[in-house]
């Protein structure tokens, strides 16, 4: 009787062949997660981003009575207040920055911001004569690509107001 120890050539070749697809398998696994994770981490930072500068024109527009919103140039809105102060959201395309008072928020050479879209919308046919009645909106939309991703990070901001005390102009 023969001592029969170790492997034919067909049991070597079948196994090497297995490992082979598993480890592509793996590794397609692996790049698959890797994206995911630098596409959620960007994701997380445009959120954290625009959250900031919402806040930060919330913040200010809820301390003050806004009585004016005007264009102060092709990629410039400017918030005139009751108390004579004002503030400007200045978008800076070649920079990668926007800015909204003492916040500069700037985005990596990946980003690209494109001029400001602004829509003023003010309701037709009511008689509006109530200081709280709001009868306007205006929607400010930056918007905001990543070359690598295709989805759309743009950051909109709206304002319902009374059109009775609130004047828009220039948009």
């Amino acid at each position: 009787m023969k001592n029969k120890k170790g492997f034919t050539i067909v049991e070597v070749i079948v196994s090497f062949s297995l490992s082979f697809v598993i480890m592509i398998y793996l590794l397609n696994v692996i790049l698959l997660v890797r994206n995911l994770y630098y596409e959620t981490d960007l994701e997380t930072q445009m959120m954290i981003k625009e959250s900031n500068l919402i806040k930060q024109i919330e913040t200010k527009n809820k301390n003050n009575d806004i009585s004016a919103i005007n264009s102060c140039g092709e990629n410039c809105a400017q918030f005139l207040y009751s108390n004579g102060e004002s503030s400007e959201l200045l978008i800076l395309p070649s920079e990668n920055k926007i800015i909204f008072d003492n916040l500069a928020t700037t985005f990596d050479e990946n980003v690209k911001i494109e001029n400001i879209e602004v829509q003023n919308i003010v309701v037709a046919n009511i008689n509006n004569t109530s200081y709280n009645m709001k009868d306007g909106i205006i929607k400010i939309r930056i918007p905001i690509k990543h070359q690598s991703y295709s989805d759309d990070y743009s950051i909109e901001y709206v304002y319902l107001y009374n059109s009775n005390y609130i004047t828009i102009t220039g948009f």
